[in-house]
């Protein structure tokens, strides 16, 4: 019995990517060459969905000029609707 790890069968080396924080396959091959993972030695890591979500860019919101009004109620957000419904106790 040997300790490669096939990955097209075992998804071992998936596992400890995932329990050590999402360790780079590069990473795991030197913890595994100091003999500090037994069990994984050629490792292939196929691409994990939460490490590309990481490396995206976060969009920025773009800045608006503050726009201050001189007198009050100069500016009113309001909704205006009709509404015909009565509610379940008939108000």
């Amino acid at each position: 019995m040997h300790n490669c790890v096939d990955m097209a069968t075992d998804t071992t080396g998936e596992l400890w990517h995932k329990m050590l924080c999402h360790m780079t396959q590069k990473g795991m091959w030197m913890q595994a060459e100091k003999d500090l993972l037994s069990q994984i030695k050629n490792v292939h890591l196929d691409k994990c969905v939460d490490c590309l979500a990481d490396k995206q860019n976060k969009a920025t919101f773009r800045p608006r000029p503050l726009m201050r009004r001189k007198n009050a109620l100069e500016h009113v957000h309001t909704h205006v609707c009709n509404v015909d419904a009565k509610s379940h106790v008939g108000a």
